[in-house]
């Protein structure tokens, strides 16, 4: 009985610092984005400006499933401590960084202590607390998400405006090290695993040749390269052709990456299918709402970027209210099936937006979204849990969490081809009358009509009699746009309807009372 071990101060610590390197990993995605275009100007790579997150993306995702596995293993105080050493040295590389190459792999070494420190943190308050509290402690560490998309953007504007956009990497280094000294002081794990003492050498291999090419595809597709180009296509052929080795090699193993035996679970099983489909939703409202703002309604980007944030709030305050509720309650369903109906309520306010919108209906649509996305959020981890022995915590935990990554790079890179093709589309129906051929063919470039400042250019390049003619065609631009990204929302829609239907699915589990029980285990697996 772990929790009854700890002092009720070495519990409140080890939540802060579990809370400090979640943080670490969702701050710094938050503040590079909003740095980056200095970056680029510094370093000179606008070709490559998108490579620094996907590299992030791509190792964070492939760090998940690995260092589950190696908690389970070797304990999760040790794999988190590593992690944390791991993001703060390459913070420190990534401020030293000369070159785009640089900064793109040293990225890539965050990206894997971010998969690290995002897993593990669910998997040692699993095992802290019993199913029934956990809850409301998951709720408090996954509002750091939230927390981190609302400062993260206003602190990465400070640093790169007044300081240097070094220190946005070197702002790590202190929050690292409080949060490492609470771990390794506060956090004393007593849940001895025994037996298993093995990697699936073979199999970590095998995942990683299938899972680093498909993210890369995904990641490259319809925004790099044409989704039919060889190379994309390549890219999803060998992870298929690889696939079927991985299931063959993982029922061979005697300590499989991933037990195949945790999908024989019903529950598990919907519970990672949900968590792909919710994170799919949360990416298309927080890349897509700000594009809606901007190039339909013309606001700025601090006021698109206020009217997702009530979103941000609303899903951190949900988050923990529903942690809290479950703990006191036990019963988790009824939020469950309400909150993906939330989400499907709000994804169809969102699908109603055109030109003409108003921006209380953009708020009153995302916080609606916000809310039901936050009761989901922790009852996922609880509902995937729950089927299992602690033994399995981490592999479980990371699985869930995982699902959550793909669902969300799936999501971004079918929403962003569904949006190009949109536009590309409706700019061919447009009738650009009277402007000149440079003009027409600037404009019929998707890429112009994203950058604000190249359109405003373009605007005071013209003669004063054709004015009329572009701000003509603008007009049909929002129209093309408002329809492209209507698109995306309606593919939106169909998502969170998915996931409402898949909640009816988890079966509600007995959480037990406080106590720190054991439940579930490999004989539970098939319900």
């Amino acid at each position: 009985m772990h929790l009854q071990s700890m002092t009720r101060r070495q519990v409140v610590f080890t939540l802060i610092g579990l809370s400090l390197g979640v943080l670490l990993s969702a701050l710094d995605s938050t503040i590079v984005g909003t740095a980056m275009p200095t970056i680029i100007r510094d370093l000179k790579g606008i070709e490559h400006y998108s490579w620094p997150f996907t590299s992030y993306i791509l190792l964070s995702t492939a760090a998940i499933p690995i260092s589950g596995k190696l908690a389970d293993i070797y304990g999760r105080k040790k794999i988190y401590l590593i992690g944390i050493l791991i993001f703060i040295i390459s913070s420190i590389l990534c401020g030293l960084s000369q070159t785009m190459t640089h900064l793109i792999v040293f990225r890539g070494m965050q990206g894997i202590g971010g998969g690290i420190l995002i897993s593990n943190a669910f998997a040692i308050i699993g095992e802290m607390f019993s199913l029934r509290e956990r809850g409301k402690y998951i709720g408090y560490v996954v509002s750091m998400f939230g927390i981190a998309s609302i400062i993260g953007p206003f602190f990465g504007g400070i640093i790169s405006e007044h300081l240097s956009w070094r220190w946005v990497f070197y702002i790590n280094i202190p929050i690292g090290f409080l949060a490492f000294f609470i771990i390794a002081t506060e956090f004393h794990s007593h849940f001895h695993l025994g037996k298993i003492r093995s990697l699936d050498y073979l199999g970590n291999f095998t995942f990683l040749l299938i899972l680093i090419p498909f993210m890369i595809g995904l990641s490259i597709g319809g925004r790099d390269y044409q989704w039919h180009s060889p190379l994309v296509m390549a890219l999803f052929i060998v992870p298929l052709i690889l696939f079927p080795l991985f299931l063959w090699i993982e029922r061979r193993a005697q300590d499989p990456l991933i037990p195949l035996f945790l999908f024989k679970n019903s529950i598990f099983n919907f519970s990672v299918l949900c968590g792909f489909f919710s994170h799919a939703v949360f990416f298309a409202v927080i890349i897509f709402l700000p594009l809606y703002m901007q190039n339909v309604l013309g606001a700025g980007p601090t006021v698109s970027g206020m009217c997702v944030m009530p979103m941000t709030l609303s899903f951190v305050i949900t988050v923990i209210i529903t942690g809290k509720a479950v703990s006191r309650t036990g019963r988790y369903r009824k939020m469950q099936i309400t909150g993906f109906l939330l989400a499907l309520v709000g994804t169809a306010l969102l699908f109603l937006l055109d030109q003409y919108s108003i921006i209380l209906h953009i708020v009153i649509a995302a916080v609606i979204v916000g809310i039901g996305l936050g009761i989901n959020t922790p009852i996922l981890n609880i509902s995937g849990q729950a089927c299992f022995s602690r033994s399995h915590l981490g592999v479980v935990t990371s699985t869930l969490q995982l699902s959550r990554n793909i669902g969300g790079a799936a999501g971004s890179a079918l929403f962003g081809s569904v949006m190009a093709k949109g536009l590309l589309s409706g700019i061919r129906e447009i009738n650009f009358g009277s402007l000149p051929p440079s003009i027409v063919k600037s404009l019929s470039d998707p890429h112009t009509l994203l950058n604000r400042g190249a359109l405003a250019s373009i605007s005071s390049a013209i003669p004063r009699e054709l004015l009329p003619a572009f701000d003509a065609v603008m007009i049909e631009m929002k129209g093309v746009f408002a329809n492209s990204i209507h698109y995306v929302f309606a593919i939106t829609v169909f998502i969170a309807f998915a996931a409402l239907a898949a909640s009816f699915f988890i079966r509600e589990l007995h959480l037990g009372g406080h106590d720190h029980e054991e439940t579930g285990g490999k004989g539970s697996a098939a319900l």
